[in-house]
C-alpha cells in the first residue's frame, strides 16, 4: 500500500516559493508533508531540536509533521545543503518514522547523509537522496546518495512492514547502480525505468535493476504487494519494452504508452508485463495494489480508442486530455475494469488510493468546467482556471475467483513446512481462502498459509477460493 500523493501546492510570498509535493498519513491521523522552499529562511516555521532549522541553499528540502486535527506543528525541519534540493515522495511506517525521496544538485558536498549507507559521494548533476528521519523529526536515521555520473530522476517510493524501501524513476546512465542477478544489469537506450529495493538501515541494496527498451521508457510510481512483490507504471516510446505471454496488450500502437510491471519479490524477474493504450500518447501516473493483487492504474490519455471495459462509468473520451483509470487482474492478462473520467478540456490524475470495499480515490487537477461532479458535495463546479479535484469510484466488476497456488516443495519430511502462495484470481473481492491438509495438524483460512507436518505420507492440501458473489474454485496438489 502506498502513501497518497498529493497534487502540487504552492504560496508565494516575497520571500520565494514553498511547494508541498507528497503527503502521507499515519494511524493516529497525523499527516506528514515533503516538498521544497526558496525561502530565505526567516518566513518557513521551523519547530526546535529538529535536524536544521535554517535553509542551506538555493532551495531545501522541508518535512512537517502536522497533529491529527491540524491544529498544531509536532515538528517542521529543513534538509538540504548549498545548492539546490527537492523532494518528491514521503511515506510513514508503523512506528512513526519517515522516509523521504527527492533530488539533489550537491556540487558543494554538503548535503547530509550519514555514516556506512549505500553512497556517501555525490555521483553526478542531480542525484537521488533517500533519507529516513526519526519519530520526533530531530535526527537522521539514514541518508544517502543514490545515482550516476548524469542526472537521476525519482517518482516512486514504497516501504514495507520491515522498512525496506522501494524506488522507481527514470536515468539515461549505464553507470547508475545496478545488482549482481537482477532482471537487467545494463541500460538498454534512451532514458530506462529502475527499480531499487534498499534494506532497513541503507547499507545495501538488496536489488537493483533497469527495466526498458531501447528507446526511452519512464516509470512515474510504485507499489508492493503482501509478497513484496513490486509493481510501476510509467510511460515508454519503445516497441521492444519488456513484455510477458499473456498479457493484456503484446504491442505498442503509438508515441507513449502505458506500461504496467510486476516485479518478482528478488528483483530477478517479471511476474507480468503489458502495454495499455491506443493511437494518440498515454501516460501512467500512479499505481496502487489491493489485498488480492489487483493493480489499479490512473494515468491521462488523449485516444479515442483507449481501451474500456463494458459497463463502465465512462467509456468515451471527453475532452482533451482525460483521465483513465483501469484495474489489472493479479496476472496482468486481463482487464477487470477500465475507464475514462473527465470533461471537455485537460484532466490529469496525480495521486490513487484504494480502500477495503474495493473503492478508488482519485486526486488530481482538472481544467474543465464539466469534470463529473456529485450533488451536495463540497464544491461542484469550477472556480478558476485550474481546480484541484477528489473522485470516488466504485467498481463493480464480475470477475470468476481461481484457485491456482504454487508450494515451496511437494515432499515432506517429518516436523518440516511447506509454504503455499495463492497465484490464483480472487474473483469479486473480497474473497475468502479455505485450506485443508488432511494429516489432521489443523487448516488454515490465511491467502498464504505454511504448514508444519508431523507425519510423513501422502497427504492432498486442498484451497477452495469463495468470493463476494458466492462463486467458488478449487485446486489441490499432491505432498508425499
Amino acid at each position: 500500500h502506498r502513501d497518497l500523493h498529493s497534487f502540487p501546492t504552492r504560496r508565494s510570498s516575497d520571500l520565494g516559493w514553498d511547494s508541498g509535493y507528497a503527503i502521507a498519513v499515519d494511524s493516529e491521523g497525523c499527516a506528514y508533508v515533503t516538498g521544497y522552499t526558496e525561502d530565505s529562511g526567516t518566513d518557513m516555521v521551523t519547530t526546535g531540536g529538529v535536524i536544521d532549522t535554517t535553509i542551506n541553499g538555493f532551495n531545501d528540502v522541508f518535512v512537517c509533521k502536522l497533529s491529527a486535527d491540524g491544529s498544531s506543528l509536532e515538528y517542521s525541519t529543513f534538509l538540504g545543503g548549498s545548492m539546490m534540493d527537492y523532494a518528491y515522495n514521503i511515506a510513514v511506517n508503523a512506528l512513526g518514522c519517515v522516509y523521504v525521496t527527492g533530488i539533489t544538485e550537491d556540487y558543494t558536498l554538503d548535503f547530509p547523509t550519514t555514516s556506512g549507507v549505500i553512497n556517501q559521494n555525490h555521483n553526478g548533476d542531480f542525484d537521488i537522496f533517500i533519507a529516513k528521519i526519526n519519530p520526533t523529526g530531530t535526527n537522521l536515521e539514514y541518508s544517502t546518495f543514490l545515482g550516476s555520473a548524469a542526472n537521476d530522476y525519482v517518482e516512486g517510493l514504497a516501504v514495507d512492514e520491515i522498512g525496506n524501501a522501494y524506488i522507481t524513476g527514470y536515468t539515461n546512465q549505464g553507470t547508475f547502480p545496478t545488482t549482481l542477478g537482477a532482471m537487467n544489469e545494463t541500460i538498454n537506450g534512451g532514458y530506462d525505468a529502475y527499480v531499487c529495493k534498499i534494506n532497513p538501515t541503507a547499507t545495501t541494496l538488496i536489488y537493483s535493476t533497469f527495466i526498458g527498451g531501447a528507446a526511452s521508457d519512464y516509470a512515474l510510481d510504485i507499489a508492493i504487494d503482501n509478497n513484496n512483490c513490486t509493481y510501476i507504471t510509467g510511460y515508454t516510446s519503445s516497441d521492444n519494452f519488456p513484455i510477458t505471454s499473456g498479457c493484456i496488450q503484446d504491442h505498442r500502437v503509438n508515441n507513449e504508452e502505458v506500461f504496467i510491471c510486476k516485479l518478482n519479490n528478488a528483483g530477478t524477474g517479471l511476474e507480468y508485463s503489458t502495454y495499455l493504450g491506443e493511437w494518440g500518447y498515454e501516460h501512467g501516473d500512479n499505481i496502487a495494489v489491493d489485498p488480492m493483487g489487483c493493480a489499479y492504474v490512473t494515468g491521462y490519455t488523449i485516444s479515442t480508442f483507449f481501451p474500456t471495459t463494458p459497463g463502465a462509468y465512462d467509456t468515451s473520451i471527453g475532452g482533451n486530455d482525460d483521465v483513465f483509470l483501469s484495474k489489472i487482474n493479479p496476472t496482468g492478462t486481463e482487464l477487470a475494469y477500465s475507464t475514462f473520467l473527465g470533461g471537455t478540456s485537460l484532466d490529469h490524475p496525480d495521486a490513487i488510493d484504494i480502500d477495503n470495499e474495493g473503492c478508488v480515490y482519485i486526486a488530481g487537477v482538472s481544467f474543465s468546467t464539466e469534470y463529473p461532479t456529485t450533488t451536495g458535495v463540497i464544491n461542484e463546479t469550477l472556480n478558476g482556471n485550474s481546480d484541484g479535484v477528489v473522485s470516488k469510484i466504485k467498481i463493480e466488476t464480475d470477475l470468476l475467483p481461481s484457485a491456482d497456488f504454487s508450494t515451496s516443495s511437494t515432499k515432506i519430511t517429518k516436523g518440516g513446512s511447506i509454504q503455499f502462495t495463492f497465484t490464483g484470481s480472487t474473483g469479486n473481492n473480497p474473497a475468502g481462502f479455505q485450506w485443508k491438509f488432511e494429516d489432521n495438524e489443523g487448516n488454515s483460512t490465511e491467502m498464504n498459509p505454511t504448514h508444519k507436518y508431523e507425519t510423513v505420507g501422502s497427504f492432498t492440501a486442498k484451497l477452495t477460493v469463495t468470493d463476494k458473489d458466492g462463486d467458488v474454485a478449487t485446486g489441490s496438489v499432491e505432498v508425499t
